[in-house]
């Protein structure tokens, strides 16, 4: 999965584009990372892992549950001002 695609999901989940900007390449950058984590998963008893698109729209229903938006909403302003000037 790539930054890209789960962008295009959060797009799909909120109904709405998010800002995004794109850059060349930068010396250092990493172009391809893939994680093995079957080991720290077994050391540690975690659980299989959620479908990435399932926990991505469980993370955005728990951000966007009620307790939440007084906590993000100042910084969600100030960005939609930064956005639009």
């Amino acid at each position: 999965m790539s930054l890209v695609q789960l962008l295009a999901h959060v797009e799909q989940l909120l109904g709405r584009p998010v800002a995004k900007t794109f850059h060349d390449w930068r010396p250092g950058d990493q172009r391809y990372y893939v994680s093995d984590t079957r080991r720290v998963m077994r050391d540690l008893g975690l659980p299989a892992p959620l479908p990435w698109r399932s926990g991505v729209a469980r993370l955005l229903a728990w951000l966007q549950d009620e307790s939440l938006p007084r906590l993000v909403e100042p910084e969600r302003a100030r960005l939609a001002a930064s956005l639009h000037a």
